[in-house]
């Protein structure tokens, strides 16, 4: 092997290393909540600096409801595709390891003999429905990597058993499929033999597309949460919430001079949820650490006392001050929390008001918005 080849191959390999962490960053939030924290300082970092703070964004909400169905049911979606790739995984691990074992001859029987490569496969279905469960664009943009560096490395995989088995393997690559079966139409989306300058405009036009679909489902989210856009704060609500209801909300807490004064030295545009007091949201600096671990995840039925609502006003975490409106929404990353209230809207008044936690239980890096 040339020192080229060994180059291209141990890039190949370390970030294909990367590629592991990545679903690794995707997948401790469900394993355990104290690994959680372990990818946490890598967010906080990459929301330090103006051109990388959007990488940590999501692009589908991920605690708010919709008016859109289709929308809402993403995220089981997800999880359905990542079982699916769970057992795709199982089912191409098994005879090939038990071949490794064994020392026997490549594996072409089972998931083989209709693709070459089914446990890479395996893993960019999980990714996919990783994508959807944890929509960061970081994680989009991670995916669309893994994709290219899998096909690198089943292009490298390959030519290394044709060495190896020689025509036997060959007359397998004819009748196979490389991630999909050959009676399934698929993109040769890097030709077989491209230049490394083929590979780099490829990858960068389908980098582009990534992000610029993730930016398209993002604006169709914010067109279907419960918000009201002003001109220097929007408000939200993760419930189901008419906008009569938000405002009303609001201009209870608002009107109260203690929260007019916690308010004074909000610097910035602002961001204000509403929601239900009942429900516990651990992804929003509200309800005391010990609380959201006691009750679990989100706390989101929908018959709720719709006269008993929390206020969080919070700063907009954005390196756009100027930001108005919807833009508030796209062009933040975070929140700075100012201070919690708790408004009867029947009594039309303010039942306390509180200080926001000074943890929350996923960790202080940046979290979804909606």
């Amino acid at each position: 092997m040339s020192i080229g080849q060994k180059l291209t191959a141990a890039a190949a390999l370390s970030v294909y290393a990367l590629v592991a962490f990545e679903f690794l960053f995707m997948i401790t939030p469900f394993l355990a909540l104290a690994y959680y924290p372990a990818y946490g300082g890598m967010l906080a970092w990459l929301a330090e600096f103006s051109w990388t703070a959007g990488l940590t964004t999501f692009f589908l909400p991920h605690f708010s409801q919709t008016d859109d169905a289709v929308m809402d049911s993403l995220t089981r979606v997800g999880f359905a595709v990542t079982v699916v790739g769970i057992v795709l995984f199982v089912a191409a691990a098994v005879p090939l390891y038990f071949s490794k074992l064994f020392r026997r001859q490549a594996v072409t029987g089972g998931l083989y003999k209709l693709i070459r490569h089914p446990q890479y496969l395996a893993f960019i279905v999980m990714g996919i429905g990783l994508v959807f469960i944890w929509p960061r664009f970081i994680a989009l943009y991670m995916l669309v990597a893994m994709i290219f560096i899998y096909i690198a490395l089943a292009r490298y995989e390959e030519r290394d058993c044709l060495a190896k088995y020689g025509d036997d393997y060959g007359n397998y690559l004819e009748k196979t499929g490389a991630f999909l079966p050959k009676w399934i139409p698929a993109p040769h989306i890097v030709p077989q033999g491209a230049s490394i300058m083929r590979w780099v405009v490829t990858f960068t036009i389908a980098m582009v597309l990534a992000g610029s679909f993730g930016i398209a489902l993002r604006e169709h989210a914010i067109g279907h949460i419960s918000a009201v856009f002003k001109s220097d704060e929007v408000i939200v609500s993760p419930a189901r919430m008419s906008e009569e209801e938000m405002e009303a909300a609001y201009r209870i807490a608002i009107a109260d001079s203690r929260v007019q004064r916690q308010l004074e030295g909000r610097d910035g545009p602002g961001i204000v949820y509403v929601l239900p007091q009942e429900w516990y949201m651990p992804d929003l600096p509200i309800d005391p650490l010990e609380y959201t671990r006691e009750h679990g995840g989100h706390g989101a039925n929908a018959d709720f006392d719709r006269t008993k609502l929390q206020i969080l006003f919070a700063s907009a975490d954005t390196y756009r001050p100027d930001s108005r409106g919807a833009f508030i929404l796209r062009n933040s990353f975070g929140i700075t929390p100012i201070t919690i209230v708790d408004v009867d809207v029947s009594a039309a008044a303010v039942e306390q008001i509180l200080d926001p936690p000074p943890h929350t239980v996923w960790g202080d890096f940046p979290m979804p918005l909606f």
